[in-house]
Order: C-alpha cells, then structure tokens, then sequence
C-alpha cells in the first residue's frame, strides 16, 4: 500500500490477511458489509504512524478482508499494489476520506468479485469504510462519491438525486487549521444530551433551511439574496452547535467585507470554508487582501 501524499508505504503478506481473515467473524450477508472489528484489524496496522495513515490502512484492510469473506469474492492470487494520491488535506471538511473510501471500495470489489457490484453495494461499503474514519458518518459523503450530482439525504437515504443543476461559482479557503471530524460529531452529540430541546430545534432550523435551498437548486433559483441569506443562518446556527472556529469568522469577516457570503464545510472546527461567489472581482481582490 502506498500512500505518497503522506509519505507512507507498507507491505502485508497475503498469508497475513489470510490470517486476519481467519480471526473475523463471517459475514452474514455477502451484500452488506460487516462490522468492523478494531481490535483484530489493529494488529495489522504499523506502529508510529500518523492518525491519517492509521485509519486509511484499517479501511483498506477492513474492505480488503470484509470483501474476501464474501461467498462471491476470488483469492488475488499474486497480490496488488494499492496506490492513492490526494490533493486535498486530510480532515479539512472536503470529504476526503469518503472519497478514499469509495474508490478504494471500487477498486477491490471489482478485483476481488467474480461480479459486478452494483453502485448501491458500492456505497454501502464505503459508507461502512467511512466509520473507520468518523465512528458515526451520516452517510451523505459516500453517496455523492458514489453516485455523483446532488442528492436530497434524509435519515440515512437518498431521497432525491439531481444529475445535472445550475453550475455555481465557489472559492474554498483553507484555514490551516486541522481538527478531527470524530471528536467533532462527539461534541454535538454531548451537547444533545444536555440540551436536547435546544440542539433539536436548531437541527430542525437546519433541516428546513436545506430544503429551502433543495427547492432553489430544483428550480434554478439557487442565486443572489436568498441564497446569502440561507447559507449565513446555515453558518449561525452551525456555530451555535459549537462547530466554529475563530478562523472561520476571520475569512468569512473578509469576504463580507467584499460582499461574499460562506460557511463551513464539513464538520467545521477549522478545515474549509466555501464562499458562494457573487459575480464580481473579488478573487482578485481578495488575493491582494
């Protein structure tokens, strides 16, 4: 496996994952993908290793043996060299690892598969893959890898898919600034259990916001005042969920100041933002700035 993004590369022995094979419990449907057994996938995992380079080894060897145990799937005979290169920084809110999940989840079932997989067994993997990563994903990364456009997600599912919508003019920011989506979600998750009423109103603030946003992008409306408006009240109640970040405010202040509007992507806590451009020179302008 090599990884040169992140200057990593290792080697397993087949009779090696063969042997984690023989330690994990059998799949009981070879279309849904198993649990993943940390502690037993662990042991195959190279010590001194960065968090990123950990977690994108348990993936591959959780869809490598995950696959392998499927009554459908083949021996790879003299072995593979998985390869990935990315651009984008890990943990920056851009769906990185859904996208590492995905392909590589692509890549093995169809090397070790005697059929196709569908795009729906495509994603179920991935999105199992994607736990390795965020302990809880909701889902939504892994299906727009998979199946591209844009996609209404709802309580686990697709419910909507548009394959071709009005192009939009975005900027995205780095901030620098890397935080780790899991501990994130976690925080969110303490702060429901305290303030149950509180973070579920404000879920539903959100969720009424995005389908707003749906029914612009539907009707080709997606553009100028209504949508500043609705991606700043996403941005203010994403803060209010403790996903904020003093860098954050610092580019959005900056491309207020230009007329531009934006938030947070991802889990927030730093990463990215994305800036819905207006039409103007502010690129240039912001650049100079």
């Amino acid at each position: 496996m090599k990884l040169p993004s992140l200057e990593f590369e290792t080697t397993w022995k087949l009779q090696q994952l063969e042997g984690l094979i023989s330690q994990l419990n059998p799949s009981s449907n070879i279309d849904d993908p198993i649990e993943i057994q940390n502690d037993v996938l662990s042991q195959a995992i190279p010590t001194d290793v960065s968090i990123a380079v950990s977690y994108a080894c348990k993936a591959f060897l959780y869809v490598y043996t995950g696959i392998r145990r499927t009554g459908s799937a083949k021996s790879c005979g003299t072995g593979l060299v998985v390869s990935v290169e990315s651009e984008l920084p890990p943990g920056a809110g851009l769906g990185s690892s859904a996208a590492f999940s995905t392909s590589l989840t692509a890549a093995l079932l169809a090397f070790l598969r005697t059929e196709p997989s569908s795009q729906d067994v495509i994603s179920r993997w991935a999105f199992k893959c994607e736990h390795v990563f965020h302990g809880k994903p909701s889902g939504i990364d892994n299906s727009i890898c998979t199946f591209g456009g844009a996609v209404l997600f709802r309580e686990g599912k697709v419910v909507e898919h548009l394959t071709s919508f009005q192009k939009m003019n975005a900027l995205l920011v780095y901030t620098n600034v890397t935080r780790n989506t899991k501990t994130l979600v976690e925080g969110v998750t303490r702060k429901r259990e305290k303030y149950s009423q509180v973070v579920h109103h404000t879920m539903e603030a959100i969720d009424s916001i995005s389908c707003n946003a749906w029914e612009l992008i539907k009707q080709g409306k997606y553009t100028g005042l209504e949508r500043q408006e609705l991606v700043e009240m996403n941005q203010y109640l994403v803060n209010l969920l403790g996903a904020g970040h003093e860098t954050i405010d610092k580019v959005l202040g900056i491309a207020k100041k230009h007329g531009q509007t934006g938030k947070l992507t991802g889990a927030g806590g730093g990463g990215c933002v994305i800036l819905h451009m207006n039409p103007g020179i502010f690129i240039k302008s912001f650049i100079l700035h």
